[in-house]
C-alpha cells in the first residue's frame, strides 16, 4: 500500500503545491489513519492544511476547489459510505455505479431474506436448563418482519432446535398482536424494534457489494477494482453488524422482549438466557436427565456410531457371548 500512495504521489508532483500537498495528506491518513482513529473526512483533511481556529471560508475554499480537481483527473475518489477521500490507482469499472445496479437487482427482496443472507444469526443456548439437564439447548435465532410473525406455522424453521428466538421489526411502536407463546410445540421468545429504517439501507448495501463481489465478469479481472469493492462490503458488513448489536442490545430504548406472552426488560445477556431456561423449564418439564455428552445429541459422534455398530453386530454374529 505505500508503494502505491508513493507511485501517485509523485506522479502529482508536476502539478500545484496545493494539489501535492492534498495527496500527502490524503496518503498519510489512509496509511495510518485507521490505526489512530482517523479517517481522511473533508473535516479532517481541512484541519490538517488549514488551522481550524481560523473561520476564514476563502481560505477552505480552494481546499475544496482542489479536492473537485484531483477527483476529476481520477487521483483520489471518495467513499460515500466511509465519508473518507482515497487515493485512486485508476480503473475503467465504475464502482459506485455498479453497486446501484446491484441494488435495483434487490428492490423486490424482502428484508427478511436479505438479513438471512448477510447477517445470519447464529443460535444461543439456554445455559442453566442445559446444565440441570444434561442436554443442549439451542434456539435458533430467526429474522422475521412484523407483518410475518401472525403467521409463523407457514414458516420454514429449524425441526433441529429446542426453541426459537425471533429478531423482528416493523414501523409500529409494538407488534399489535402476540403469537402463541409455542410454535410447533417449542417456546419462542421475540425482541421487537421499531427502527427497520436503520436496518433496510445497511443491509442492502452489505448484500449489494457481497454478490458484486460474486457474480461480476468485469470486476474479476480488474484487481484496483476488486480491491475497492471488497473494502466497501467489509465496511458495509461492519457497519450493518454494529447496528444489529445496536438495536438489539439489551440497552436499546426502541426494543421490547416478549416471552411467554408477557413483556420482559432483560438488564443483561445473562438474564436472555436465563428467560430462555426459564421456558424449556416449563415446556420440557418431563426431560430426563441424561448425562452422557456420546449418546446425548440430535448426531452421534463418529466414536459413538461406530461402538453401536460393533455392538449390533456382536449381538447378531455372536447372541451366547
Amino acid at each position: 500500500r505505500l508503494i502505491e500512495v508513493n507511485s501517485i504521489v509523485n506522479e502529482c508532483r508536476n502539478g500545484s503545491e496545493s494539489s501535492l500537498a492534498l495527496v500527502k495528506t490524503i496518503g498519510m491518513l489512509n496509511l495510518v489513519g485507521a490505526s489512530v482513529g482517523l479517517s481522511a473526512s473533508k473535516e479532517v483533511v481541512e484541519f490538517c492544511l488549514h488551522n481550524p481556529l481560523e473561520s476564514n471560508t476563502d481560505v477552505k475554499s480552494p481546499i475544496s476547489n482542489s479536492l473537485s480537481r484531483l477527483m476529476e483527473s481520477g487521483k483520489i475518489m471518495f467513499r460515500d459510505y466511509a465519508h473518507e477521500y482515497r487515493l485512486w490507482e485508476g480503473s475503467d469499472f465504475d464502482v459506485a455505479e455498479a453497486v446501484k445496479r446491484q441494488k435495483s437487482q434487490l428492490i423486490n427482496e424482502s428484508l427478511v431474506n436479505i438479513l438471512e443472507s448477510v447477517a445470519p444469526l447464529s443460535p444461543i443456548i439456554a445455559s442453566r436448563h442445559s446444565y440441570m439437564t444434561g442436554t443442549l439447548t439451542r434456539f435458533s435465532r430467526r429474522w422475521i418482519d412484523l407483518e410475518s410473525l401472525t403467521s409463523l406455522n407457514s414458516l420454514k424453521l429449524d425441526d433441529q432446535a429446542d426453541g426459537f428466538l425471533f429478531y423482528c421489526f416493523g414501523d409500529k411502536p409494538t407488534p399489535d398482536t402476540l403469537p402463541d407463546r409455542v410454535l410447533n410445540g417449542k417456546p419462542i421468545v421475540i425482541a421487537y424494534s421499531s427502527t427497520v429504517r436503520h436496518l433496510s439501507h445497511m443491509a442492502l448495501e452489505a448484500k449489494a457489494t457481497s454478490d458484486l463481489l460474486t457474480t461480476s465478469n468485469d470486476l474479476a479481472r480488474d484487481g484496483i477494482a476488486r480491491k475497492e469493492v471488497r473494502f466497501r462490503a467489509h465496511t458495509a458488513l461492519k457497519l450493518l453488524e454494529d447496528r444489529i448489536e445496536e438495536l438489539y442490545s439489551v440497552n436499546a430504548q426502541h426494543t421490547r422482549w416478549f416471552a411467554n406472552g408477557a413483556e420482559f426488560r432483560p438488564q443483561s445477556k445473562r438474564e436472555i438466557s436465563s428467560i430462555l431456561s426459564d421456558a424449556c423449564d416449563h415446556f420440557y418439564n418431563r426431560k430426563p436427565v441424561i448425562r452422557n455428552e456420546l449418546i446425548n445429541r440430535n448426531k452421534l459422534t463418529s466414536t459413538a456410531a461406530r461402538a453401536r455398530r460393533e455392538l449390533v453386530e456382536a449381538m447378531t454374529t455372536a447372541p451366547t457371548k
